[in-house]
């Protein structure tokens, strides 16, 4: 599977403020929300009991229309966000969102890590029990039973129902979660792996496998909770710290998983793990299942990973451009294989891919350099700010930045099937300029021709409108930052 060399944008700087009291306290909001919501409720249906109802029903075209709206979809509620200044593409998670049945999606409100990992951190100990109650099950009735398997993402929208109960607060929660994940999938692997399963690349099987070493590894740590342990992280001053694993604790779990030493996936696994422990000497947690994670998945998706992509992987990593444009070039290859192509041929191709995958790594680090020029512009716009001020600020407008650009590159990279098909540059001129960018392999194209292309590209990314709505509230917010800081030199 085909890795870009380069990553287009900085990672995020995750939660600086993680010991912060983010934990209780939001619980203690969201459970105040239900409360408020129920009396609203409750006063509704003492309305409808004392005569108001007869006047609703006056006009049942309304509740009709209710009935048979259409739900929003993923492609929706990223167009309605991006109406409201939000920059979150959920086109990913397409059955998360239909799950919900959206007529408006709400607007996403920022949360610490510990509250986000809380909830996920249930979610997976919810369905391990599950698995290990059909396990039960089986062996106490001597027969297998027929599991009824829903997509992940059901599960975990049935499970906030489950724990507030009502449409706007479910909605609110589910936004919430899915905007958090995404904006620190980048930064924490956790929420990379979380992410991954509401996708829906990683599949249900693997996911029982996910469970079963998370539980391994939950055991060889002492029994530990992790949700609790995130509980913890989240109230200032408790003095808990993410467990780590050594090198000796990973090989006990791979014995366990694997069964045997000898076996290649202990080996490839073991390999990965002390190369990933080199400087540290130990892995955090969310790590070792990442590595467990990818070599099974890549033993499982054999060749179905190279032949092309199913409708669950077509926008997975979409906060992730270098791994998208990697998609492109693999899914551009798995076509061409799928042509069966002679000898000549194929080693005519394997240049072309080498020269697709060069101007695919100069994308990115022009769209890299791109957008920290934008940024820098819009800082020396502004005076006043110290030094440390000035580097935070940048690192916010870098983040919402290229969550911006990874959004709009995603859209070029499907709206022409990943670089094979032409589109019109009257309608979609990041598409076309896309497609022309990874034309040029193979083309006998002089390297300046094909700079201007890339930068060409950029430049039309950076000017979208798209981009203008998702900065917008980053640099009115820079703007107000620049004139607190004038005011306190006047003041001085």
């Amino acid at each position: 599977m085909f890795e870009a060399s380069v990553r287009m944008v900085e990672a995020h700087a995750g939660d600086r403020a993680m010991s912060d009291d983010s934990g209780d306290s939001e619980d203690e909001d969201a459970d105040a929300m239900v409360r408020r919501e129920r009396r609203q409720a409750k006063a509704e249906a003492a309305r409808r009991r004392g005569g108001e109802a007869a006047a609703s029903g006056s006009s049942p075209g309304s509740s009709r229309r209710r009935s048979t709206a259409r739900d929003m979809s993923a492609a929706d509620a990223t167009s309605a966000l991006a109406r409201k200044g939000v920059t979150l593409d959920a086109r990913p998670f397409g059955t998360f969102v239909r799950a919900l049945s959206l007529r408006d999606v709400p607007v996403p409100r920022e949360k610490k890590l510990p509250w986000c990992m809380r909830i996920i951190e249930e979610l997976y100990d919810e369905r391990y029990k599950r698995e290990q109650e059909l396990v039960a099950e089986e062996d106490r009735t001597g027969a297998p039973l027929v599991k009824k398997d829903r997509p992940f993402p059901l599960s975990v929208v049935e499970f906030v129902k489950k724990r507030y109960g009502l449409p706007a607060i479910i909605d609110q929660n589910c936004i919430d979660l899915l905007f958090n994940t995404v904006r620190k999938r980048r930064a924490v692997v956790d929420c990379e792996l979380f992410a991954r399963f509401l996708e829906e690349h990683y599949s249900e099987d693997e996911l029982l496998f996910f469970l079963y070493v998370r539980s391994i590894a939950q055991k060889v740590l002492g029994n530990v909770s992790f949700r609790t342990m995130w509980s913890e992280l989240g109230r200032a001053g408790s003095g808990v710290s993410k467990p780590r694993l050594d090198v000796r604790q990973c090989s006990h779990i791979a014995r366990i998983v694997f069964a045997s030493e000898s076996d290649p996936h202990y080996l490839s696994f073991m390999a990965n793990v002390k190369d990933a422990a080199a400087a540290a000497g130990s892995l955090d947690v969310g790590d070792v299942l990442r590595l467990a994670m990818e070599d099974y998945h890549d033993t499982v998706a054999g060749d179905d990973d190279e032949d092309g992509f199913g409708e669950a992987d077509d926008g997975r990593d979409a906060a992730r451009t270098d791994q998208l444009v990697a998609e492109a070039d693999r899914d551009f290859e798995g076509r061409r294989r799928a042509g069966g192509a002679g000898r000549t041929e194929e080693a005519a191709d394997a240049a072309a891919s080498d020269e697709r995958r060069t101007l695919l790594e100069r994308l990115s680090a022009t769209l890299q350099q791109t957008n920290e020029e934008y940024v820098e512009q819009l800082l020396d716009q502004v005076d006043g700010l110290d030094d440390e001020a000035a580097e935070e600020m940048r690192g916010q407008l870098v983040d919402v930045l290229a969550e911006a650009v990874d959004g709009i590159l995603m859209q070029a990279i499907n709206d022409t099937e990943r670089g094979t098909k032409a589109v019109s540059a009257d309608v979609n001129p990041i598409g076309a300029r896309f497609y022309d960018v990874l034309g040029r392999a193979g083309d006998g194209s002089s390297d300046e021709e094909v700079a201007d292309r890339i930068q060409a590209l950029c430049s039309v990314v950076i000017d979208s409108h798209e981009v203008g709505v998702a900065m917008e509230p980053a640099v009115k917010l820079l703007m107000e930052a620049s004139g607190s800081a004038d005011d306190e030199a006047d003041d001085e």
